[in-house]
């Protein structure tokens, strides 16, 4: 029986072994308990990891009537979430220039390293980023109502191709540092996100 049990083992790691490297990493990739998108400042007080507490990586974008678009970013909890639901994230982040033709989009040329400024509501400059956060009792602060007087910065680190969407939209992950000043149309509040660091998807046509 021992002589059984020790040719069982034998096989098994020898099938363990001739797996692919390419298994190994699509495995690793699907059993990973290390989130993909991530999103911290403030030494951490502020700090959303998509796949934990029901919070997802929403990725989306949009093209307006000057035919510009805008690439989104949004950390949202799902829709059976139980709490802290209402916290949220958005990145909006402008494309380089108006198109003369939807079908001639480049997003290697849209979205590039490099720094961005943000933009308010009214500024239909390209290249802008607006951000808009809701805490977890509801109350939302946005980057676009508010002259950052210089001091917002907003930088993409890094750009990788990722996953299609649950749109079926080819997506991007950028590696972002932020500062910036956020405030609450409704009261004037005004919160500050300092050495903000993430890790994002946006979505593009195809």
């Amino acid at each position: 029986m021992k002589k059984i049990n020790s040719l069982i083992f034998i096989l098994i790691l020898f099938l363990g072994l001739s797996c692919s490297k390419d298994d190994e990493l699509a495995l690793s990739d699907v059993y990973s308990s290390v989130p993909v998108f991530t999103f911290s400042a403030n030494n951490n007080a502020y700090s959303i990891e998509a796949g934990v507490a029901d919070f997802y990586m929403f990725t989306d974008y949009e093209r307006d009537s000057s035919n510009v678009f805008s690439f989104i970013s949004r950390f949202s909890t799902l829709s059976d979430c139980v709490e802290n639901c209402s916290e949220e994230l958005l990145i909006k982040i402008r494309d380089t220039a108006p198109l003369d033709n939807v079908d001639s989009l480049e997003i290697s040329a849209a979205i590039t390293t490099g720094s961005y400024n943000f933009g308010l509501a009214a500024d239909l400059d390209f290249s802008v980023v607006a951000i808009q956060y809701t805490d977890r009792e509801g109350n939302t602060y946005r980057s676009d109502i508010l002259d950052q007087n210089g001091e917002g910065l907003f930088e993409v680190l890094d750009i990788q191709d990722y996953d299609i969407n649950e749109n079926g939209d080819p997506t991007k992950k950028l590696e972002i540092n932020f500062n910036c000043i956020l405030q609450n149309p409704e009261n004037g509040e005004i919160i500050a996100f300092n050495n903000a660091h993430g890790f994002i998807g946006i979505a593009y046509p195809r």
